[in-house]
């Protein structure tokens, strides 16, 4: 198995064990060391030619495991019932959309579907 292979197997069973940490305390600890190993790898992904097919699939198996780390983790940040809002729920339902900027529209979300596209 070569070396690129060889660190990509590696990086995917990292990211498996920090997709199955709990706590964010212990996602962000484990994130903060995988990120040298996530540069590194990709240094010599940016350096691969032109990858076999066993290498293409460790690419794609690599990426999928990625995003599934990532989305576990935001998943299973707290709802926004549990999580502090820029705006509460009286002043989201109250102000009309049209007179929302973005970061009001983002932070009454959970409460008002102001990215509705008129027809």
């Amino acid at each position: 198995m070569g070396d690129f292979l060889r660190r990509t197997k590696d990086l995917i069973t990292r990211m498996d064990e920090l997709s199955a940490s709990k706590s964010g305390a212990e996602w962000e600890m484990g994130y903060a060391e995988l990120l040298p190993i996530l540069n590194d790898w990709n240094a010599s992904f940016a350096t691969l030619s032109s990858p076999t097919a066993e290498e293409y699939d460790a690419i794609v198996e690599y990426t999928t495991k990625y995003t599934q780390m990532l989305m576990t983790r935001f998943q299973s940040a707290p709802a926004a019932g549990g999580k502090r809002r820029k705006y509460t729920r009286r002043y989201c339902k109250r102000t009309p959309c049209r007179k929302m900027g973005f970061t009001q529209k983002a932070s009454c979300r959970p409460y008002k579907n102001c990215y509705l596209t008129r027809s």
